[in-house]
């Protein structure tokens, strides 16, 4: 699926367990009304892990956006090891912000 991103990020995940790497690169898509004035949604696709991308919804663009940040913020909320998420230590290798 082919989709406008507006922020991606290169990441090295690191398995804090086994040490294994994994190479992925994290999309996030500009914010898009479903339902005007109703819901808006951002598509994110994480290359190398996801299949495909997902719509993460808001009441608004901004919330939309912003439901992206919970997310992480979730996900990521009781890291087994410090700078970890579900064991694994994402490094970053390079970013790139198109506006």
């Amino acid at each position: 699926m082919s989709f406008e991103i507006i922020v991606d990020r290169k990441l090295c995940l690191v398995n804090a367990a086994t040490g294994d790497k994994t190479d992925i690169t994290v999309e996030i898509g500009r914010p898009r009304w479903v339902e005007p004035e109703i819901k808006a949604a951002c598509l994110v696709f994480i290359r190398g892990i996801m299949k495909s991308p997902l719509d993460i919804y808001g009441s608004d663009l901004w919330s939309a956006m912003n439901a992206l940040w919970s997310l992480r913020r979730q996900s990521c909320s009781r890291p087994r090891t410090r700078g970890s998420c579900s064991g694994l230590v994402a490094r970053r290798t390079s970013i790139d912000i198109r506006f």
